[in-house]
């Protein structure tokens, strides 16, 4: 069976040459239609996913390698982008049920498109404290109506913050320091040392950005029509068993 055969670097970029897969690029060269080379979909089906770790590091130090090989090896479309002789990782999918999806994102600059369209107009957050000022974002919110009627805004500034371990990396932001927002300093108050707390504006919508993105970033989001609500979850006990359960499905 052909394969799509693929090399991680330290950078966290995963790229298909076309030497390593010269099928691929026939089908594109025959069939790629012009402005498709940004987003060409893919599906794993159809041709299994091989992770190969750059010849220049080991694979000892990327310790997110076997959890990305499975992500993409199991999920139900790959993004892809054509850069002339290869091709690099955009963004895989996982239906895990009805309006309910798991999303890889496979770079900064991903991770920078997917937050400008999808991040802009958040309506809460929850955040794990921790280290003093620093809070990891469990979960956030967006409720269409509420952030469409909201004038002021917050901006948080986090970051991808990940440990020597195969766990998924964490999106933590500072509540102190000159990129911290003055209602995002009085809000960390109210909440206790390893403790979570929620943050929410009246009248106002928070912006997230997510910096220093070494490795795939991957989180959960839900959409509930009734209530135009987008949740988008990064760790938790819910979390965990959605990626376990689509994973193991998938291998069965």
């Amino acid at each position: 069976m052909i394969s799509l055969k693929g090399i991680a670097y330290s950078s966290g970029a995963i790229e298909f040459t076309r030497a390593e897969n010269p099928w691929a690029f026939q089908r594109m060269d025959v069939g790629l239609k012009s402005g498709q080379e940004k987003r060409i979909v893919f599906k794993p089906e159809v041709a299994p996913i091989e992770i190969a770790v750059s010849s220049n590091i080991a694979e000892k130090d990327i310790p997110w390698i076997e959890r990305t090989r499975k992500l993409l090896l199991t999920a139900d479309t790959v993004y892809l982008q054509r850069l002339e002789d290869k091709l690099r990782f955009r963004q895989a999918v996982h239906e895990v049920e009805l309006n309910q999806n798991l999303i890889t994102l496979g770079s900064q600059a991903e991770v920078e498109e997917y937050a400008a369209q999808h991040w802009q107009r958040l309506t809460y957050l929850f955040a794990f404290r921790h280290g003093g000022f620093r809070f990891d974002i469990s979960n956030m919110v967006c409720r269409e109506k509420e952030s469409e009627q909201a004038t002021e805004r917050v901006e948080i500034s986090a970051r991808q913050v990940a440990d020597n371990t195969d766990a998924l990396p964490k999106v933590t932001f500072d509540a102190t320091g000159s990129t911290a927002n003055m209602h995002i300093v009085g809000w960390r108050s109210s909440v206790k040392e390893e403790e979570s707390g929620k943050f929410a504006l009246d009248g106002g919508y928070i912006t997230l950005s997510v910096g220093n993105v070494k490795q795939p970033l991957t989180f959960c989001h839900d959409y509930r029509a009734t209530l135009k609500s987008h949740t988008y979850i990064f760790e938790g006990e819910k979390m965990d068993l959605r990626l376990k359960r689509v994973l193991k499905r998938r291998r069965g």
